[in-house]
């Protein structure tokens, strides 16, 4: 008899502890919803009071006011901030001032010949007008929008030929991304005509990719989107665009094995660009070795990024931040360069793209992928009256530029937590991120280099 009840007492025993170990689990999971509906609220919020500043910046026409002669760049980059709070709110009040901005910059893009004659004044106006018409073609599909994306890039591809920094075709695929993840509808011809282009110019694509580094890198990230597009679009790939991915895919894997040594820098660009290729749908036989290297990669970046749950302030190429500011000439640009080549900065760029490596199927550490963006998430979004990007104050009016990285991190991470909670039917046919963020900050970067190493040749020809 007394076995009996000991018998008995050890399955209730059992019993309290499994279900004691179910309501911790529970109450876990609640503690996790609850502070992630708090983030999402205290990042909303942050959205919200950027908009109301940048409100306070333009005129009743959408127009920057107190710039001078820097009134079109400082409107398209306040328009850009704008562009980037719709992506995250996706609310009628920043969607109106939005499309305020672009009808102003469209009067302005079709006489750009009379009112700028100065070179690489021009280059920094259609470089601006560039970035803005990407997210404003995306999220709206405006026919305008789409008019000076295709000025711009034809601009660039006649004064620095075409590579894929400059091709029309890159930037249309950053729309397409942006359309997907903003709930809207992918334009089908402009994807077709992309990998179209590409297809036409792979010899070009090649030449470009072949330098190996930050080229190689792109090469990836681009022909990633593409497939990426194609696939939710339900576009028949080309084999050649296929096979040049598949190629550019096996090349990056090789050449990280090989190479002796890589900058952050560059370590991160290849990471985002692997991450861009497991987020596409197309079979490959290197994915398992894709996650591996991606994962090398995210740790030895984790180990320069954060120390005891804080970010670590990093060099980055100055460049990369100085053409962000409007109110920068050519030549301010380049002498702050000179004497401020790296910059100290907040990195983030990273935490986005660890987010997104998080969400993929395969890899080891998601969770410490996902702590490190909401450890970025919660610093950048409890930040009173903005986000310091920058750690020194190196130009004037350095805010726009705090504001334009921070405010882009914010609203990407925000549109990637409403990505996620699509319904499953969707989610099956969708990329598990969006990565035209950070593709176009790189696009823009390499286009400065590209574009200041060709006057750098007219300078030496002259001479």
């Amino acid at each position: 008899m007394s076995r009996r009840i000991s018998n008995i007492n050890k399955i209730l025993f059992i019993l309290t502890i499994s279900l004691l170990a179910t309501l911790l689990e529970t109450q876990t999971l609640v503690l996790c919803e609850s502070q992630q509906k708090s983030l999402e609220t205290q990042v909303k919020d942050a959205l919200k009071s950027s908009l109301e500043h940048i409100i306070l910046q333009l005129d009743e026409d959408g127009v920057a006011v107190g710039f001078g002669d820097k009134g079109i760049r400082a409107t398209a980059r306040l328009g850009l901030i704008v562009g980037y709070i719709h992506l995250g709110l996706g609310d009628d009040e920043s969607l109106k001032l939005l499309n305020k901005i672009s009808k102003a910059l469209s009067r302005y893009s079709s006489s750009l010949d009379e009112l700028i004659k100065d070179r690489n004044e021009r280059f920094l106006v259609e470089q601006s007008l560039l970035e803005f018409s990407v997210i404003n073609y995306g999220l709206t599909g405006s026919p305008d929008a789409k008019r000076i994306l295709l000025q711009s890039c034809e601009y660039f591809v006649d004064n620095l030929g075409w590579s894929p920094v400059t091709a029309c075709s890159t930037y249309l695929l950053y729309s397409a991304d942006i359309s997907h993840i903003s709930g809207g509808k992918i334009n089908r011809n402009d994807v077709e005509d992309s990998l179209k282009e590409i297809k036409e110019r792979y010899m070009e694509f090649i030449n470009y990719t072949a330098w190996g580094g930050r080229n190689l890198a792109y090469g990836l990230k681009i022909l990633s989107t593409g497939l990426r597009a194609a696939s939710i679009s339900n576009i028949n790939l080309p084999v050649e665009v296929a096979a040049l991915w598949e190629v550019h895919l096996n090349y990056s894997i090789q050449y990280l094995k090989q190479v002796r040594e890589l900058s952050v820098e560059e370590s991160e660009m290849f990471l985002e660009a692997l991450v861009s290729a497991l987020e596409t749908s197309y079979p490959t036989k290197l994915r398992d070795e894709s996650i591996e290297v991606s994962e090398s990669l995210a740790r030895k970046l984790l180990e320069v990024w954060t120390a005891g749950g804080r970010i670590i302030l990093q060099g980055r190429n100055s460049i990369s931040y100085l053409i962000y500011n409007p109110v920068l000439n050519y030549s301010e640009i380049t002498e702050i360069s000179y004497r401020f080549p790296k910059l100290r900065v907040y990195d983030l760029d990273l935490p986005i793209i660890l987010e997104r490596l998080s969400r993929i199927d395969g890899v080891k550490d998601p969770e410490k992928y996902k702590e490190a963006s909401l450890t970025a998430v919660s610093t950048v979004s409890s930040s009173k009256p903005y986000f310091k990007v920058i750690d020194e104050e190196v130009m004037p009016m350095q805010d726009i530029v705090d504001k334009i990285i921070s405010i882009r991190f914010l609203a990407t991470w925000y549109a990637l937590e409403k990505l996620n909670i699509a319904p499953p039917s969707q989610i099956a046919i969708m990329f598990s991120g969006p990565s035209y963020i950070v593709l176009t900050f790189s696009s823009i970067f390499l286009l400065a280099l590209l574009f200041l190493h060709r006057i750098g040749k007219l300078i030496r020809e002259e001479e």
